[in-house]
């Protein structure tokens, strides 16, 4: 008989639930190595009794820290913080560090291996204010976006080859973008995401589920439904994705747990 053995990887935004013992339950279900969360108001003692655990507030668009935390969960050691800087443009490093919580990265090891992990939860407002008067960032602002992003200085951080520590990548977590908000007229979210390709990430979520959209926000009011999460590997990882998933709908949705699904992907370790 053959055993494979495999890594379980969750990433989800909870919505900042108070009374969340139903998503936590629902996480204990799912038994993950590594749990990527945003949006975590408290996590339970019985959890950190089980995981290592790197957490961050996270910052109002005024610059205020808030309640709610961006979590990195693992089922084995961390070894370091990861801290995001850019070969190309040290003033990078230093926006991206202003807003606390967006990106929350370690080193760590699982399965006797060391792999770096980030917990993206990318800001829904544009960091233009927080860059000097003055500053060229024509080579890290997409072409197509309006303004720049926290998540134009993330890839920057990735593709400049300032982190590279010869580790394998696994990045989860809510980006806020979605290609579906590029209509009616392109905003940079389908270039952000090609950019992640260029720079040697693979998107498992969609490139297991034959390469379509696969929706992961709802609206309260069940007015529309986009893919706002993503998980990354990569490319040295990408055929060791034996599977990757978003959460039930009427389970999650129906059950009132988030707005968000998770993302439940497996590595084949």
């Amino acid at each position: 008989m053959v055993y494979t053995c495999f890594m379980r990887i969750v990433s989800w935004n909870l919505n900042n639930r108070r009374n969340s013992s139903g998503q936590w339950e629902y996480l204990a279900g799912h038994d993950a190595d590594v749990l990527f969360l945003q949006e975590v108001h408290h996590i339970p003692g019985e959890v950190l009794e089980v995981y290592s655990c790197v957490s961050s507030p996270t910052v109002s668009v005024n610059g205020n820290s808030v309640a709610r935390q961006s979590v990195v969960l693992v089922r084995g050691a961390i070894e370091d913080e990861l801290v995001f800087s850019s070969r190309n443009h040290s003033w990078v490093g230093d926006v991206l560090s202003g807003v606390a919580g967006s990106y929350v990265g370690v080193k760590a090891r699982l399965f006797d291996k060391s792999y770096n992990l980030v917990c993206v939860y990318n800001p829904y407002w544009p960091l233009g204010d927080r860059i000097d008067k003055g500053v060229d960032v024509s080579d890290v602002k997409l072409q197509l976006g309006k303004g720049i992003w926290a998540s134009d200085l993330f890839l920057d951080c990735l593709s400049s080859g300032a982190m590279d520590n010869g580790l394998p990548w696994i990045i989860g977590g809510d980006f806020n973008l979605c290609e579906t908000l590029d209509v009616p007229q392109p905003r940079g979210n389908r270039e952000f995401l090609d950019r992640m390709n260029d720079a040697g990430f693979y998107e498992c979520l969609r490139g297991l589920n034959s390469g379509e959209l696969v929706p992961t926000y709802g609206f309260v009011d069940g007015a529309g439904v986009n893919q706002l999460d993503y998980l990354y590997v990569s490319k040295d990882l990408q055929p060791k994705i034996s599977s990757c998933k978003a959460g039930d709908i009427e389970e999650i949705f129906g059950g009132k747990l988030s707005d968000h699904l998770p993302i439940i992907g497996e590595i084949d370790v």
